[in-house]
């Protein structure tokens, strides 16, 4: 009866560590990609990987059978969106709005900068 008990506390100190890297990914993603050019692929893309991190964790701590058929179902689906995101938006299948850039104007003359402006 020990070891059992044991085991059960391994396992959700299994389950917790990646849930908490998880969430942090997703915090990172969000803090991180403000930054960035293609902002709402770099969001999406982490929320899509959390949510499948999570989902799993679900799965492996729940010992209901209708949940775990529910929530494997929807695994295979955040994984398909996960790829045909990935795929989509790298093809340019899916266009996705991006943060406006400045030109480069290293080493060249204020009337130039001043008329891109």
């Amino acid at each position: 009866m020990k070891k059992i008990e044991n085991k059960n506390k391994n396992n959700i100190f299994l389950l917790i560590i990646p849930l908490i890297l998880a969430i942090g990914y997703l915090i990172y993603t969000i803090f991180i990609a403000q930054n960035k050019i293609d902002y709402l692929y770099t969001i999406l893309n982490g929320t899509l990987i959390s949510t499948i991190i999570t989902t799993i964790g679900i799965i492996l701590y729940t010992k209901n059978e209708t949940i775990k058929k529910i929530t494997s179902i929807l695994i295979i689906i955040f994984i398909l969106l996960l790829v045909d995101l990935n795929v989509g938006y790298n093809l340019g299948f899916i266009k996705l709005p991006k943060q406006a850039t400045v030109k480069d104007f290293t080493k060249k003359n204020i009337t130039e900068v001043i008329k891109w402006a």
